[in-house]
């Protein structure tokens, strides 16, 4: 686990080392930037769900059917809001980012929607290796990073050899074969394979990309960005509402159970 955490560590900056090395210094600055934004709710989140769901899972491991049913539970749960509010970021990226810091962070906001797509696997990362760790496979934990490294050297090549963009596109594929690699080493001691978990994210993504689709094509009004931000705010949180109140989504309603409980709580 130590030796994973040092490579995993050493990796995630070397993205940054690449772009620093081949481009300007204000490329890199444009990069950073856009990344921190990315990660002020994927990197936070990812970090309470590893916290969270270990020793939820551990106090369930001698019971396969309960620790499989609150696996899936908390991969659904976690991937809708991580779906939505990562698309939502994408979709937003450029008045968001104009609003906030300016327009001469226009590269910043053409890397912040691959960045974001990126990104909202993170969770499922972190439940899936959460799950290795509560089955005591830390050796296959181990033997999963060395490979993702492997893969990962594909899109720091592109970032040398082609582009920043086409890097930010191939660390999205290697994000998707990640899963697989993750995925299927955990699925196939409990029986919840990729597949599996491909159908039960699959409805929280299709609503994402819904959502990010009908706020994206705002940027385009002949309006300043402080203007186009809150009304791409506004109208999403219409098309979210809207969107899961009447396919009855049950994540969805699974959240408001969540937060309904916590008020009463909260009351009494």
């Amino acid at each position: 686990m130590m030796l994973s955490g040092l490579l995993n560590n050493v990796w995630n900056q070397l993205y940054q080392v690449v772009v620093g090395k081949c481009y300007s210094p204000a490329t890199l600055g444009q990069y950073s930037r856009s990344k921190e934004y990315a990660q002020i709710f994927s990197a936070n989140f990812t970090a309470i769900i590893q916290r969270v769901t270990y020793p939820a899972l551990s106090e369930l491991q001698d019971n396969r059917e309960h620790m499989v049913a609150a696996y899936r539970k908390v991969i659904r749960v976690t991937m809708f809001v991580t779906a939505i509010t990562m698309f939502f970021l994408g979709a937003v990226a450029e008045p968001f980012i104009y609003c906030l810091i300016g327009l001469q962070w226009y590269e910043a906001a053409t890397y912040l929607p691959l960045i974001c797509i990126s990104m909202s696997l993170y969770p499922l990362h972190a439940i899936n290796l959460n799950m290795l760790q509560v089955q005591g496979r830390s050796d296959i934990f181990l033997y999963l990073e060395i490979i993702k490294k492997i893969v990962s050297i594909g899109p720091i090549c592109l970032g040398v050899f082609v582009g920043i963009y086409w890097m930010l596109v191939g660390s999205i594929v290697v994000g998707i074969i990640s899963f697989f690699l993750n995925s299927y080493y955990t699925g196939r001691s409990i029986n919840y394979s990729s597949w599996h978990q491909l159908h039960d994210v699959a409805p929280s993504y299709g609503i994402a990309l819904i959502l990010a689709v009908s706020v994206y094509f705002f940027k385009f009004l002949p309006f300043s960005c402080f203007f186009i931000l809150p009304l791409q705010i506004v109208f999403g949180t219409i098309v979210f509402f809207a969107i899961c109140e009447t396919m009855k989504n049950s994540e969805y309603i699974e959240i408001k159970k969540i937060i309904q409980e916590g008020r009463i709580k909260l009351k009494k």
